[in-house]
């Protein structure tokens, strides 16, 4: 998140997005199966994948889609610039984080700090940056799932209740993020520590 970067105040469109290690252990196959049966329910929101991927999970992933018959639902973007990133984020409908193993998880601040609403598994580092966020705030700075059902519900619900009813937590999130991983933050951090080094 860079000092002189601005979110854009741009017009949601209609898709969700996943960033990141386009693999098994990021909780891939799981969000493919639970946007599945929100397609199964009535939804119409894409899902665009961005990131890195091998030719072996690129078969994997091809054959689910044909299984589930969503060739025209998913967009497989592979690894982008991180202006176009950012510019996804502030487009999405919202950002899924579904890796149950994740440790800071740099791509729920990022989409935060884009005015991105944030879905994400509730565990590891994910849930310790939401736990930090609803302490802060005493409420909600993004929405949470543990299995594959909820995860369906949450999208179901975005869709049906549209973005605008989802304000107060983008906000929440991005003045959240703002604080605590700003550029000036990060400064000011680093010199204590070298401050307390020295002086030790």
């Amino acid at each position: 998140m860079r000092q002189s970067y601005k979110p854009k105040e741009l017009p949601k469109e209609s898709y969700f997005l996943f960033v990141g290690r386009i693999v098994k252990r990021k909780g891939i196959f799981s969000l493919l199966n639970s946007y599945k049966d929100y397609l199964i329910r009535g939804g119409s929101f894409k899902l665009i994948l961005a990131g890195n991927y091998s030719s072996k999970t690129k078969q994997k992933i091809d054959r689910v889609i044909e299984k589930y018959n969503i060739q025209n639902n998913i967009m497989l973007k592979g690894i982008l610039p991180t202006n176009q990133i950012y510019d996804l984020m502030n487009r999405a409908t919202a950002l899924i984080v579904p890796s149950p193993f994740e440790a800071f998880g740099l791509i729920t601040a990022e989409a935060m700090f884009n005015k991105c609403l944030v879905i994400g598994k509730d565990t590891a580092g994910t849930k310790e940056q939401f736990d930090n966020g609803q302490k802060k705030y005493n409420r909600e700075i993004a929405l949470r799932f543990t299995n594959e059902q909820q995860l369906t519900t949450h999208l179901t619900d975005i869709e049906q209740k549209q973005i605008q009813q989802y304000t107060e937590i983008i906000e929440r999130a991005y003045n959240y993020v703002s604080s605590l991983y700003s550029i000036e933050n990060n400064a000011k951090q680093i010199e204590r520590l070298y401050t307390s080094v020295l002086i030790t």
